[in-house]
């Protein structure tokens, strides 16, 4: 429950009161505004008795907010979904500050309380008002609430200072790179998981009233306050710490002389450049004085002014109201350095190199490159002066892995691109070698020898005679090595080994196993084939890989391979950021249809289009990658939150992101699904033109445009003589006109007519290929396309200038279509595509700096 309370309101109600009122009722108006104002105006108004042990109230107090007219500073928060129109809107009082309270009841809401400021403008129509909002840059504030004392009442001050945009050069610094590799070191370790008290534990950064000495006797006149100093600080060389000096201002004579009352106290890093540190002080040495400077830990007292950069910041002064008794001090804007220092900065440079991880051969692996390669590859970038390696897409690409083509005949799964799992990891990067080594040092000394380690050096040798990689054949043999390590486990350790894994991943990890074990069940990975389980349920998940179900230890055996590549993955990344070298990852934009991510999430998806890439002058059929575009009305319903947990996943083990095709954020080119080349498209979202529209520019019948026609000028009699006949038919009354056949007008029929298997011959298969292709060309040669949701509006055909048909038309026809792509391609969708699409755009493109991903 969040309470706010506004001081403004019931003072313009109280003022409303007019003295020509009659004296009875207006005694009574002005009694009840009195019960009100006793009740919710103003901390100092405000009757702190009538709180309960669960409540707190969160006094706001923000400086240096930018100056803007007829706007006001609103905080918001999870508490009202981050939405502007119900924020909770603070005052600016005379010295500048603007202020503001709310009760937050810790028995509804969660102790992690998030929030942000923002910028509203006050008298703009709601419409306009949210392009006007001015955000405080890359700042979502994060503070976790308990009270430990449950009798005592708590007011929390959170001094904060409105967080400024940074530069180019310092935004940078504050990356994943800098902060997990380049100036720390090391990357952070995962935890175990926590039991329930260490969790309220974790929580207990801030105990409203909660020093141990406040609630005894014998310090009832000594009451403390627990204060939580935090600044960004950028470019802190590794070995050294932000410090803090603190000076009350009410010393007396006798203490003067001393030159700090708390000196040097050490500050952490918390994540990102920003140092957090937790002080305790008595109330009586409020207000207080500080300044942050820059040392190296521990340092002794004889060196303590050496190596020292003190921050340029003026002298800070924090006063203390006699009602709060927790307080967050807080700058986001930084450690200001000395300007010598600055001209010391070197800008960074660093170097990269990309490389796919399955080319990274070492007499280690086996028939492919490893996780476990990335450690000696790195050695030879750390000799190189390269800081940076960039890699191919690592995800599970086993698409059509089945029954049949499981056996080592399918090469389409060796694409880096084809996607199974936004999440899970190829299994052909795992190290057998290593999950060898384990198995047998938990074997007994009873236990016979596998002769695993034998098989598989003897395999390595038979792959590294080959000039080639060999996809199917190196899949085929690790799955069947990982089958014999799986079986002789002891699944109670095994289990105990996975927990952390299992729950950190359980969103993705089971719905992925499930999906590999019905695939291997029904021989096939479409969909369609597969009777009741064709569409599935979270529900429907958590049955089918449980305990109980036939299908657990088959799930099982998956996700115990997912494991063990995380395991390995991880090792080579630490390695990494040892040699100070960032890994960039690569994450393809879209995910196949026969994918996890679809088969569990179909909503967000549009299945009934596929995604590609559209032409151009250079490539005029464009691209097909025969994966559903993103339904992104459905997917922002919930925050984007799929997108989130996959963007969450590439953290875990990337600190750099390239993100391929990072124009579908923004824009997708959709390929109709009986097309097979990418030239037969339109862009989503786009804005048809109306038969009206069309008209104004001189095309009278749209429909005379929407199917291909044919000259017989354009037909290569001389190479394919009456092999036309069969494919089209003569428009009717129309000499030297075509139209295709209805069996044969679109690519996918096309395709299929055409049956090479069956041609022996290699002259007349060459010939029947490029028969194919030239009726794929053709079957394009129109110049408008319908639009799915309004089949009265149309779209343009994408590059029609660069076509065959083109240069057949009249030239007053070709001048009408120049002029309808340029409007169409050009500024007709300028403003639109800004308004409407460039929304995910922008908030994938903050997630992704609040991640820190370089991308």
């Amino acid at each position: 429950m969040i309470i706010f309370l506004f001081k403004s309101f019931f003072r313009d109600e109280e003022c409303q009161v007019s003295k020509k009122q009659p004296k009875k009722e207006h005694n009574n108006l002005k009694k009840q505004l009195t019960e009100k104002l006793q009740l919710i105006r103003g901390l100092k108004i405000f009757m702190i008795d009538r709180l309960t042990n669960n409540q707190v109230i969160i006094h706001f107090q923000v400086s240096k907010v930018p100056e803007r007219e007829k706007t006001c500073v609103s905080v918001l928060g999870k508490f009202n979904n981050y939405e502007p129109s119900s924020g909770l809107p603070l005052t600016k009082q005379s010295n500048g500050l603007w202020t503001g309270e709310l009760i937050y009841d810790l028995a509804i809401e969660e102790p992690s309380f998030r929030y942000r400021y923002v910028l509203v403008p006050t008298l703009v129509d709601e419409k306009k008002r949210d392009e006007l909002l001015k955000y405080e840059e890359d700042c979502h504030r994060k503070l976790n609430i308990r009270k430990e004392n449950e009798e005592e009442k708590c007011v929390l001050l959170l001094n904060d200072s409105w967080n400024l945009k940074l530069s180019p050069e310092d935004f940078v610094q504050q990356t994943t790179p800098f902060y997990q590799v380049f100036y720390q070191g090391k990357r952070r370790r995962k935890r175990n998981l926590k039991t329930e008290e260490e969790v309220k534990n974790s929580l207990k950064w801030i105990d409203c009233c909660n020093s141990k000495k406040c609630g005894s006797k014998e310090n009832e006149k000594e009451e403390d306050v627990c204060i939580r100093f935090i600044v960004r600080a950028l470019k802190v060389p590794l070995g050294k710490f932000v410090k803090i000096q603190i000076t009350p201002s009410n010393l007396e004579e006798k203490d003067k002389e001393k030159e700090h009352f708390v000196k040097g106290k050490q500050t952490k890093p918390s994540h990102y450049s920003v140092w957090k540190t937790e002080i305790e002080l008595q109330k009586r040495h409020f207000p207080i004085k500080y300044k942050y400077y820059i040392g190296i830990e521990n340092q002794k007292e004889e060196e303590k002014d050496k190596d020292i950069i003190r921050d340029q910041t003026a002298e800070r002064t924090l006063e203390l109201s006699q009602n709060i008794n927790s307080l967050v001090e807080s700058d986001y804007n930084g450690f200001q350095y000395p300007e010598e220092i600055k001209k010391q900065m070197e800008l960074w440079k660093i170097a990269r190199v990309c490389v796919p991880v399955f080319s990274l051969r070492t007499y280690d692996s086996c028939g492919v490159g490893e996780f476990l390669d990335l450690k000696k590859f790195a050695d030879w970038a750390y000799d190189s002066y390269l800081h940076l390696i960039q890699i191919l897409p690592i995800n599970d690409s086993n698409v059509i892995a089945n029954n049949e083509t499981f056996k080592g005949e399918n090469w389409h799964d060796s694409m880096p691109y084809t996607v199974l799992s936004s999440a899970a990891l190829n299994p052909i990067f795992v190290n057998l070698n290593r999950l060898v080594n384990k198995e047998k040092q938990n074997q007994t000394e009873n236990e016979t020898e596998s002769g695993l380690l034998e098989r598989i050096e003897k395999k390595k040798q038979e792959f590294d005679n080959e000039l080639d990689l060999n996809y199917p054949k190196v899949i085929k043999f690790k799955m069947e090595i990982l089958e014999e390590i799986y079986s002789n486990l002891d699944k109670d350790e095994m289990l105990k080994e996975m927990d952390y894994f299992f729950h950190d991943n359980k969103h993705w990890l089971l719905s992925y196993a499930l999906l590999r074990v019905l695939i291997e069940i029904k021989g096939t990975a479409d969909r369609t084939q597969w009777d009741e389980y064709e569409t599935i349920t979270e529900e429907e998940v958590y049955k089918l890989t449980n305990a109980n179900s036939k299908y657990y230890d088959r799930v099982l055996f998956f996700c115990w391979i997912q494991y063990h590549l995380s395991v390995q993955f991880t090792e080579a990344i630490e390695y990494l950021a040892s040699k100070k070298i960032v890994l960039m990852g690569d994450l393809p934009i879209g995910v196949d249809f026969c994918s996890a991510d679809v088969w569990l999430h179909p909503h967000l998806f549009r299945l009934n289009k596929l995604a590609g890439a559209h032409p151009d002058p250079g490539n005029l059929v464009g691209q097909n990658w025969f994966s559903p575009t993103y339904n992104w009305d459905e997917i922002a319903k919930d925050g984007y939150k799929w997108w989130r947990q996959r963007f969450g996943q590439m953290e875990k083990y990337m600190q750099s992101l390239r993100i391929d095709h990072i124009l579908g954020f923004f824009r997708m080119w959709e390929v109709y699904p009986e097309q097979i080349q990418g030239n037969i498209g339109c862009f989503h979202k786009a804005l048809p033109f109306s038969v009206e529209e069309l008209k104004n520019f001189g095309i009278d019948n749209p429909e005379e445009w929407v199917e291909p026609i044919i000259q017989e000028e354009c037909l290569n009699r001389d190479k394919f003589g009456d092999r036309y006949e069969q494919y089209l038919d003569q428009i009717e009354n129309t000499a030297g006109y075509y139209k295709f056949k209805e069996q044969y007008d679109t690519q996918k029929k096309i395709k299929n007519s055409f049956n090479f298997k069956e041609i022996k011959e290699e002259k007349e298969r060459q010939l029947q290929n490029d028969l194919m292709n030239e009726l794929l060309e053709l079957v394009s040669w129109f110049a408008l396309l319908k639009d799915d949701n309004d089949p009265e509006k149309y779209h343009p055909r994408i590059c029609i200038r660069y076509t065959k048909m083109y240069e057949q038309l009249p030239k007053n026809i070709r001048k009408i279509f120049r002029e309808i792509s340029r409007v169409y391609f050009g500024r007709r969708h300028d403003k639109y595509w800004q308004r409407k699409n460039f929304k995910n755009c922008r908030y994938h493109k903050n997630v992704i700096n609040r991640r820190r991903f370089w991308f």
